[in-house]
């Protein structure tokens, strides 16, 4: 998915639109709105514009995903006294515990990973951060 894909996709599940302009930074994007889009979809549109991670979009765009294995996974977030939350939060997912029980590589694209991060504060670019550093660690 393109960068702009990203925020059009983001944009379209507000508001009907017709397309989205990319600007010459991040606060000159400009939304092309259908005729029915009302005011105030056309205000929930521009929120979601004006609070869009333009940075995090970037990084699930333009790197391409990475991987490491469970354990070292899972010792990295040891290692960050992130591991207690991190398990409470699979343990009350039923999902992310078939995931977690039943794979042996952890993506930095997977969106099960991504949610629950994203339900613990953490970034996509936080995700890749710790899967860096899983992959540099020694088992």
């Amino acid at each position: 998915m393109t960068l702009i894909m990203a925020v059009h996709n983001a944009l379209k599940a507000v508001a009907p639109i017709s397309g989205v302009s990319e600007g010459a930074d991040d606060a000159s994007w400009e939304i092309q709105f259908a005729p029915e889009a009302t005011e105030a979809q056309r205000a929930a549109a521009q929120e979601v514009l004006a609070s869009f991670d333009f940075d995090a979009a970037r990084a699930r765009v333009e790197a391409p995903p990475i991987e490491t294995t469970k354990l070292r996974f899972a010792l990295e977030l040891k290692a960050r006294g992130m591991w207690p939350a991190v398990k409470a939060a699979i343990a009350a997912n039923e999902d992310a515990t078939m995931y977690w029980d039943f794979t042996d590589i952890v993506r930095s694209d997977n969106q099960m990973l991504l949610a629950l991060a994203g339900q613990m504060g953490v970034s996509a670019a936080e995700v890749r951060a710790i899967i860096t550093a899983a992959i540099a660690r020694q088992v």
